[in-house]
């Protein structure tokens, strides 16, 4: 039998609660809506943007662990986001594909991390 997408979760979660009766059903409910409800936005107003992040990142009393060599920078997270939206882009237009450009970034964004590591 098929399922929508959008009751894809729930049917998921009812399936395994048959199938692992033991396991804590309003646990994982709890998440499951949490899922949907950052997917929806709902969140938008305690999640800082980039730029709050940024502007955090320059504090001077966090400078020992910004500086560190193992923290990432949200600049360097912004890249991931970047390679994730061009993945993306070329999956909603396969004829397209990733365009120059965005191959172009990638391979900046591969270099960069590559040299910081």
């Amino acid at each position: 039998f098929t399922v929508p997408s959008k009751f894809y979760p729930l049917a998921l979660l009812l399936f395994l609660q048959i199938l692992m009766p033991g396991v804590s059903f309003l646990g994982h409910l709890s998440g499951l809506l949490t899922g949907v409800a950052y997917n929806k936005g709902l969140f938008s107003l305690i999640i800082p943007s980039n730029n709050d992040l940024l502007a955090v990142e320059g504090y001077s009393f966090l400078r020992l662990i910004t500086d560190a060599d193992s923290y990432i920078t949200v600049t360097s997270s912004m890249g991931a986001i970047a390679i994730a939206s061009a993945r993306q882009s070329a999956a909603d237009n396969p004829r397209q594909g990733i365009s120059a450009s965005a191959l172009s970034q990638i391979g900046k964004i591969g270099r960069f991390l590559k040299k910081g590591v």
